[in-house]
């Protein structure tokens, strides 16, 4: 059995790594280097049949990037043993999109979507897909390429992680596909492990702008085994490495904060490079933060009971998504171009959720509580 997890700012696991690709090669390369087993084959290949002159899949900037590739960009993986592992491994990958991507629009037209697709295969049988939260499956005429995806349309960076997978061989496809030379997709961080006892369950990891040029940063800990400290990166939307910008120590608190100083009005990511005694360290996944001076988020009736009212004053809000603490979304509704935006809400437990506003060039999020 497969089970799904979707990360997006939680969640942190200890591994021992069978296949690992970061991407540290020279840009515009196109097959990986054979570092990860004696398989005297390539790490991996990429592939764009469709791509024209000024557009690519390749190696940029230390991440797999697709420009514009006007069909699918696909990168497969070699083949993986993991016949060892018996209880199961997990597969995981980073994603990351830049402009405006467009989704499913009527009928899943095949020249109108941006997506991401993953693909794997067991014991050399066929490719299946994946999907996830985000995605869905596209499988209305006219379509001239059904599929499942994990992602449609925009997206904020997240990791995508496939657990329980169970074989003696595992191969691994990822297809990205964009229509604009504005539109970017990005894959990092390929991984597949077994996963050991976490020495810290994050509860919960997110970023806002308190004031212009101050972000604060705010995480929520389970018990804490071995863990020495939490060393925060930020990463600004023009830069492609992640890059320390300040240190907590561990020492025991439920819940932990650190305010970063960042000049600039594009977008920052961050993420917890979490260290311990033993000389081991865990990443947290990516969270991110627009530096934009942005309006405040009016959210009434607080609490909420089955409808929840959001009002930002002369913004023209396209869309609003309703997500529960692992970041899965439970409820949405587009926006009309107007401030304010209503979303029912009365087939949701009760409990803590997370909204996230869209608008063009501009987001706010935030939590409320549902009775």
């Amino acid at each position: 059995m497969l089970c799904l997890l979707l990360t997006t700012g939680a969640g942190i696991l200890s591994a021992q790594t069978i296949w690992q690709e970061t991407f540290t090669y020279a840009d515009g390369t196109t097959t990986g280097a054979n570092l990860n087993t004696a398989n005297p084959a390539a790490d991996w290949t990429a592939a764009c049949a469709t791509c024209l002159p000024g557009d690519w899949f390749e190696v940029r900037g230390n991440r797999m990037e697709g420009l514009d590739t006007n069909g699918p960009g696909t990168l497969t993986t070699e083949v993986i043993d993991i016949s060892a592992y018996p209880a199961g491994v997990i597969f995981e990958v980073d994603l990351e999109e830049l402009g405006t991507m467009e989704g499913c629009t009527a009928g899943c037209d095949f020249n109108c979507i941006d997506w991401v697709r993953i693909e794997y295969s067991l014991n050399g049988g066929p490719f299946v897909d994946w999907s996830s939260p985000l995605g869905g499956t596209c499988a209305t005429a006219p379509t001239s390429a059904p599929d499942t995806y994990v992602v449609f349309d925009d997206f904020a960076p997240f990791t995508f992680s496939q657990t329980g997978i169970v074989g003696n061989t595992l191969q691994i496809r990822i297809s990205v596909q964009s229509w604009a030379a504005a539109e970017q997709h990005f894959i990092d961080n390929i991984i597949v492990f077994l996963p050991v006892p976490a020495p810290v369950e994050l509860f919960s990891f997110e970023a806002n702008l308190v004031n212009q040029g101050t972000v604060a940063l705010n995480w929520e800990v389970g018990v804490e085994e071995n863990v020495q400290a939490y060393v925060v990166e930020r990463r600004l939307a023009e830069e492609t490495q992640f890059q320390p910008v300040g240190e907590v120590p561990a020492i025991g608190l439920p819940a932990y904060r650190y305010e970063d100083q960042v000049s600039g009005t594009g977008t920052a990511f961050y993420r917890l490079h979490i260290l311990d005694f033993d000389g081991q360290f865990d990443y947290s996944s990516i969270v991110e933060v627009s530096l934009a001076d942005r309006q405040a988020v009016e959210v009434f009736p607080q609490p909420a009971t089955d409808q929840l009212h959001l009002r930002v004053a002369g913004a023209s809000l396209t869309a609003a998504h309703i997500l529960d603490l692992a970041g899965r979304m439970v409820a949405t509704q587009e926006g009309t171009g107007a401030e304010e935006v209503s979303i029912n809400l009365s087939e949701l437990p009760a409990g803590l959720y997370l909204y996230e506003l869209r608008s063009q060039g501009a987001a706010w999020k935030g939590r409320f509580i549902k009775e």
